[in-house]
């Protein structure tokens, strides 16, 4: 049976702890922010963090620029 390793640890780690942090955030904004304009910041948060990832996906004359609408 392999070992884990730190990154592989460090991986299994980070969205437990994302999940949490956005729980608290969450509890702790509830009073200040009304709810819809939260969940567009963690979308909005969400687009800006995945958006470097997939830009040469969503770039003009790519396979999927054809279909965007119905990707969108």
């Amino acid at each position: 049976m392999p070992r884990l390793d730190t990154k592989t640890a460090l991986l299994l780690t980070l969205p437990p702890l994302l999940w949490a942090g956005n729980a608290i955030a969450g509890r702790l904004a509830v009073d200040t922010i009304s709810p819809l304009l939260l969940n567009g910041l963690r979308w909005a948060i969400a687009a800006a963090l995945l958006l470097p990832l997939g830009w040469r996906v969503l770039r003009p004359g790519s396979a999927l620029w054809p279909r965007w609408r119905r990707f969108a």
